[in-house]
């Protein structure tokens, strides 16, 4: 379990809380001798630190995160597409966030760039600073669980990385032709699936 991102440090930005996981992960491998796999399980932010960690650690030659083979990608309520959309009060909403949560508040509003498409999370969608989506692909498994309802701060379509108008589903479970990436109890969660290849 990380301790690097507890308490306050969570303010400072998604970046540099990845990069002190980063730096742990990396201690934790020198400590461990002998391991060969690697998961990366985050809840909230945490998810967003670890595909930060991952984008740094990984190896495209080796296809490898920190040197280990990637197995695992696990995130339960990350918005990964920020909040922007999502709050009430659109940017005065996001102005407020950013003041009291400082630079991760701006980049969960998008507003850390000098338009919302060059922000962090923006960037995190393609493999341009970093190998963001490259690393992902390397793990085995990639699962993001997101809460259908109930979740005010962290919506659907952020935590499961959905387009903003597509609609929410609303018959539990899902009706696999309309939703055929979700399944599982909608109530307690969900899960994305591969497309078929065929």
């Amino acid at each position: 379990v990380s301790v690097s991102n507890a308490g306050l440090n969570t303010h400072d930005g998604i970046y540099k809380g990845g990069q002190r996981l980063v730096n742990e992960i990396r201690d934790t491998v020198k400590e461990l001798t002998g391991l060969t796999k690697i998961s990366m399980i985050g809840f909230s932010l945490g998810g967003l630190y670890c595909r930060c960690a991952a984008a740094i650690l990984y190896d495209d030659a080796s296809k490898s995160i920190a040197g280990l083979t990637p197995v695992n990608f696990i995130t339960l309520g990350s918005p990964h597409l920020g909040i922007r959309n999502l709050v009430p009060f659109g940017d005065l909403g996001g102005f407020v966030t950013g003041t009291l949560f400082r630079e991760t508040g701006k980049e969960l509003f998008l507003l850390d760039g000098p338009a919302p498409e060059q922000s962090l999370l923006c960037r995190m969608t393609k493999d341009e600073d970093h190998l963001y989506l490259t690393s992902l692909c390397s793990f085995k498994h990639r699962l993001l669980y997101a809460y259908v309802c109930s979740d005010f701060k962290v919506k659907f379509q952020t935590a499961a990385m959905c387009l903003y108008h597509q609609p929410l589903p609303t018959s539990s479970p899902p009706d696999p032709r309309r939703y055929p990436h979700l399944t599982g109890d909608t109530r307690v969660h969900l899960r994305w699936v591969e497309p078929d290849d065929g």
